[in-house]
């Protein structure tokens, strides 16, 4: 998990910094993204 935590963060600084750029997009891709989300914390308390 200590690999995938670096990614995940700069995954959501992508996000907020496009969330800036173009909230439409966001507002379509947030559902995925919070999937992702949840799957990666989901792992870690598994693990």
């Amino acid at each position: 998990m200590d690999k995938k935590s670096p990614f995940l963060a700069q995954f959501l600084a992508r996000m907020s910094a496009f969330e800036r750029e173009n909230s439409t997009f966001l507002l379509v891709f947030h559902p995925v993204s919070a999937d992702v989300i949840f799957w990666e914390c989901t792992l870690t308390i598994v693990a």
